[in-house]
């Protein structure tokens, strides 16, 4: 077991908190009984939050730092740590049955212990002593002074001395980005049985962590690696790698600079391509990068894998999906599979051209870049010739360089908020209605409704037609922002669709019912759309169902989305959604019009008017309009079982 500077044993924990300002309050700390615990069952409908940890003492000692907190629910296999305001004893009938979890019942309240001062930890016992990473006493310009700072030590003459390393103390250090404090971090301290193997895992176990620098422990890392920790951006948690904010450090470096990284990881860095290998081959990592412009613009890129490959490889980048905001655009698909070039090391495919000599900066170079945040530093939006200076060309050109650029990963798994309705779910929610939901890609929550009932729940709906109330017969605008009431009539947006269904795989079930209320389910393994620019195209597959349903919507696999302002179909002699009066991924044109106009009962066609309902045909033709239809998304690890 991994153990800090307190002591974790399976039976007690004793966990003390420290204030974050130089104040002699005292810690407070709770003996917690670690012995009744029941075995597949959870406490539901008082979750306080939920998080990830990486153990259930972790979970626990997150418990004892918030004061309302009086049990657990904690799931191994997945490390998801559920507080509750309440207990089973208090609430005997909210208790249900979940294989895998284990409840920790009935924590005592906190006490406040004797009071404790912290003070220099002058003439201390230096021998024998675990490595503790104090703070550094590196300051922003904010007329703090840097030495002689305490080093607020726990006290050591009782401290094990089997070399254990005491991790999760954060340094002084504030990014150069952000607006000077004077106050004081957190010394928080706490149990894990593992060192952190990134800055998630420290923000998953302590959450009240400030920004900082920090030491973490990649699995195949020979001892601590210092690393700054953005606690803040985006449910915090992110490992910073390159940092460009000002001329001061030199991004010109040969290739052993950027191998062993360089710079300072308060202000301007690399981390290296060592480190960053050992840290995205741990597991799946999202990237993010900030950028700002000189006329005061920011934005945000994100994608949903960034691996790095080791140095016999060329440490090639690997970059995912592209799930950053549509202003930044994406700049880095294009240096994808590349291996990384310095100015002594030529691994661009460019022919004629040596990319880091004639653009000034280790990257990722092809023939040569559509981005360079390692690019030289200009003092001012120009650059003295293209491409020569801190790069998104996607955004502001390669003739314009960026004023602030900062590059961090996260565990693709490390979802701070719900995401979609499965997670909802999984936080402890049952009943079906309307939830807020943070996708991927976009900062401000989306309403959603969220059926919890309907084959095992978790489903987040982005269509529903049930009476004819609302016209589905708009235009691409309409459709690309989404209309209608989430618990009644509506489309949910495709440029929220598109965002949703690419944050993770997705599967579909489309629920549709007939006139003499017949009720049946067409699911799709595989769902998802494209963005805008690629007018929304359909991806579907993995077709299944009710018995006589049939797949009508796998034929329109591939296709664009088309509304009666805008014709992307391949029929050569209709204009389908005009034709339908819909909007629909038509090809010529359809063997399904979901979004077609309502039609009373019983929903038959004339001749002259087939396709023009709400159509499924491989169930009832392209005569017959149905009365209900329902289609809605959940992810594909779930499954499907009528």
């Amino acid at each position: 077991m991994w153990i800090g500077p307190t002591l974790a044993v399976l039976s007690w924990l004793i966990v003390p908190l420290h204030a974050a300002t130089p104040s002699c309050d005292g810690p407070l700390s709770r003996a917690v009984g670690m012995d009744r615990v029941s075995r597949n069952v959870a406490l539901n409908n008082h979750v306080l939050r939920s998080c990830t940890t990486r153990s259930s003492i972790v979970c626990m000692a997150a418990c004892l730092r918030q004061d309302q907190c009086v049990s657990i629910n904690y799931e191994g296999a997945g490390g998801t740590c559920e507080l509750n305001g309440s207990s089973m004893e208090a609430h005997p009938a909210d208790v249900e049955v979940r294989d895998g979890w284990k409840h920790y019942g009935n924590l005592p309240g906190t006490v406040a212990e004797e009071q404790i001062c912290q003070t220099p930890t002058t003439n201390q016992p230096t021998t024998n002593q675990p490595t503790t990473n104090q703070p550094t006493t590196n300051q922003l310009t904010t007329n703090q002074p840097t030495t002689n700072q305490p080093t607020t030590n726990q006290p050591t003459t009782n401290q094990p001395t089997t070399n254990q390393p005491t991790t999760i103390q954060p340094t002084t250090t504030q990014p150069a980005t952000t607006q000077a404090t004077t106050s004081v971090p957190t010394t928080e301290v706490f149990t894990t049985e593992k060192p952190p193997v990134d800055c998630w895992d420290i923000h998953a176990s302590s959450p009240l962590l400030p920004s900082g620098e920090y030491a973490v422990y990649p699995a195949t890392h020979n001892g601590p690696l210092q690393v700054y920790c953005d606690m803040d951006t985006d449910g915090g948690g992110w490992t910073v790698f390159q940092r460009r904010i000002d001329d001061t450090q030199d991004f010109n470096q040969n290739w052993a600079s950027y191998k062993a990284g360089f710079g300072d990881l308060s202000v301007n860095f690399w981390l290296g391509n060592d480190a960053l290998h050992e840290l995205t081959t741990q597991q799946d990592y999202q990237l993010r990068i900030e950028l700002q412009s000189y006329y005061s613009q920011t934005t945000y890129t994100k994608y949903g894998l960034f691996t790095v490959a080791d140095e016999a490889n060329k440490y090639r980048l690997t970059v995912g999906l592209f799930y950053g905001s549509y202003v930044a655009d994406d700049s880095m698909n294009y240096q994808n599979g590349m291996a990384f070039s310095t100015l002594d090391q030529d691994n661009d495919v460019d022919v004629p051209r040596h990319c880091a000599q004639s653009f000034l900066g280790g990257w990722w170079y092809t023939a040569c870049l559509s981005s360079n945040l390692n690019g030289p530093f200009v003092n001012g939006p120009n650059v003295p010739q293209n491409a020569q200076g801190v790069i998104w060309g996607s955004w502001l050109t390669v003739s314009q360089s960026l004023k602030f650029a900062e590059m961090k990963l996260r565990p693709v798994s490390a979802q701070s908020v719900p995401k979609d309705c499965w997670d909802h779910k999984l936080q402890g929610q049952t009943a079906s209605g309307l939830y807020n939901i943070y996708v991927t890609g976009k900062p401000q929550a989306i309403q959603v409704y969220c059926d919890m009932d309907d084959v095992g729940g978790g489903w987040t709906v982005i269509q529903r037609r049930v009476d004819g109330s609302r016209d589905f017969y708009l235009y691409w605008a309409d459709y690309k922002a989404g209309f209608g009431d989430p618990a009644d009539e509506f489309w949910f947006g495709n440029d929220d669709l598109h965002l949703l269904t690419n944050q993770s795989s997705y599967q579909l079930t489309v629920k549709m019912e007939s006139w003499d209320f017949v009720i049946r389910y067409a699911n799709y393994e595989h769902f998802s759309i494209a963005n805008e620019a690629d007018k929304y195209r359909l991806s579907v597959s993995g077709f299944s169902g009710s018995s006589g349903i049939g797949d009508s919507l796998g034929p329109h696999n591939g296709y664009m989305w088309s509304t009666q302002d805008q014709d992307n179909d391949i029929d050569l002699g209709r204009h389908c959604a005009q034709h339908t009066m819909g909007a629909w991924w038509y090809h010529s044109c359809e063997h399904s019009n979901l979004n077609g106009p309502f039609v009373a009962s019983p929903g038959y066609l004339a001749s002259d008017a087939q396709g023009r309902g709400i159509i499924w045909g491989t169930w009832k033709l392209q005569s017959y309009s149905f009365p209900k239809a329902e289609m809605k998304v959940r992810p594909s690890h779930m499954g499907f079982s009528l």
